[in-house]
């Protein structure tokens, strides 16, 4: 079998086969008895080879892009966004509330805050009073912020890993800041304990709240000199913090 180009001369004749195509030629005691030629466009046999080869290729184009949507899925974070009912930058909102906890002055309260959802709340009745207690947040501030029910938002990063750095409003190089505000927990002084979380510096707050109920109550942070190392740390400063994500 021969391959043509736009011609072939038949060498016992001097006709020439017009196309592109396979010549078959069968050969008898080392002479061409006769030939035929096939279109390749009409019985090319490498037409199913590539209609198969093709199939392949969209099939495997489809499991990488199921795969990259699936790493893209995998290279998420959440993280709670204190004192705001948004999310900042390109993080998506998974829903916003408020701040709750344990009441402040209950001794074995988590120390822990939350962040309390406002729809498609789910409670059951309960008759038995060994409990723990849920209470509602509220800032402590010498501001007009003062006796506020603080606001929250859960948010999901579209980056893999987010931390919160106390002390600091600038993110490492390769990082991205997601907000900055004032490092915050409870008092020093009363019996629940409390964790250090970064509330937004503008502390958005409960329209129409405002009523001296305390709860899970949140007070700014200061530092005190000692085991603390000043320099580089000054004493009787409010602590700043930053939420950073990569």
């Amino acid at each position: 079998m021969l391959p043509l180009k736009n011609t072939f001369p038949y060498w016992d004749t001097p006709d020439k086969i017009e196309g592109t195509g396979l010549l078959q030629e069968e050969l008898t005691r080392n002479s061409v008895q006769h030939a035929v030629f096939v279109r390749s466009d009409v019985n090319d046999p490498l037409i199913p080879v590539v209609t198969q080869l093709t199939e392949r290729v969209n099939e495997v184009s489809a499991s990488l892009q199921a795969l990259k949507t699936e790493v893209t899925e995998a290279s998420t974070s959440v993280f709670v966004h204190w004192g705001s009912s948004t999310c900042p930058g390109s993080s998506a909102l998974v829903y916003s509330g408020v701040v709750g906890g344990s009441n402040y002055n209950e001794t074995g309260g988590a120390a822990n805050y939350l962040c309390l959802p406002l729809s498609n709340i789910t409670l059951f009745d309960y008759t038995n009073y060994h409990t723990a207690h849920l209470y509602g947040g509220e800032y402590q501030t010498e501001d007009i912020h003062g006796d506020k029910d603080p606001l929250c938002a859960v948010c999901r990063s579209s980056r893999a890993t987010n931390v919160m750095i106390p002390a600091s409003t600038v993110c490492p190089d390769g990082w991205t800041s997601e907000y900055s505000g004032w490092l915050m927990t409870g008092y020093y002084d009363l019996e629940s304990a409390s964790e250090f979380i970064c509330v937004n510096f503008q502390k958005e707050e409960r329209q129409g709240s405002g009523v001296n109920n305390n709860g899970k109550l949140l007070f700014h942070t200061s530092t005190v000199c000692g085991s603390l190392p000043c320099p580089p740390y000054v004493g009787g400063k409010r602590v700043t913090c930053v939420v950073c994500s990569k």
